[in-house]
């Protein structure tokens, strides 16, 4: 009985731990409009594919290691069945001052895949999350700019995620490779993260609902409850 008590003692204060690690922060809300690219629909037909939003670096406050992204439904839909490559880089590039040209000037020199993502045309999930290669941004080093790219199209979708439009105050500003209306535009964004010098928070793997991979967990509960096992048997 005392063995049972701390097997799940322990792991009460694991997971506990596991939650208390992360932070998030969301940028843009509340919402006063609703984008449809690049997740779901393009204005006109247009064929887009890329996309990119910088935000302030004043919007933090201090380092932190990114490990998942999230954008929040406004209009059910489908998302756009393509392959989603995300990226973040540290940038010099203002807010309001992309260069909507040349998107490959607004990447800085540490620009790092997060994930690659097929979203395949799925029904628009609530919450839309990416997770995959942690992140490490210190807002004193400039912007944080985030470079989606879209291939492998195969449809278009019909879903809208929150969004400012033509209001962002600062916060953040879009490009994408079609079209106008950039500057106080932008999708609203919720990061997760862990501050600077805290413990790593559980590594996410891509995923299109934002499920947490907690494999590491299964195999210290499945450890422990083996380890019971062995010492039961070994008392009797």
């Amino acid at each position: 009985m005392a063995m049972r008590r701390l097997i799940l003692f322990f792991l009460a204060t694991v997971l506990s731990l596991g939650v208390l690690q992360a932070d998030s922060i969301t940028l843009g809300a509340p919402a006063t409009g609703r984008n449809g690219f690049p997740f779901g629909m393009v204005a006109g037909g247009s064929a887009g594919a890329r996309y990119q939003q910088v935000y302030s670096s004043g919007q933090f406050a201090g380092p932190m290691t990114i490990t998942e992204i999230n954008f929040f439904l406004h209009t059910a839909g489908n998302l756009a069945d393509a392959v989603f490559t995300l990226s973040f880089s540290t940038t010099s590039a203002l807010v309001d001052a992309l260069n909507t040209v040349n998107f490959d000037a607004n990447l800085g020199v540490n620009n790092a895949l997060v994930t690659s993502v097929d979203l395949g045309g799925a029904a628009a999930p609530a919450v839309l999350s990416f997770g995959g290669a942690p992140f490490a941004y210190d807002p004193s080093a400039g912007n944080l700019l985030l470079d989606i790219q879209l291939t492998d199209i195969v449809l278009r979708g019909t879903a809208f995620y929150q969004a400012r439009n033509g209001d962002a105050g600062g916060i953040f500003s879009r490009a994408h490779n079609f079209g106008v209306g950039f500057e106080g535009y932008g999708l609203v964004t919720q990061f997760v993260f862990t501050p600077a010098g805290a413990p790593s928070a559980p590594e996410f793997s891509g995923t299109l609902y934002g499920m947490p991979n907690f494999g590491w967990l299964a195999g210290l509960a499945g450890g422990l409850l083996g380890f019971a096992v062995i010492r039961r048997k070994s008392i009797a």
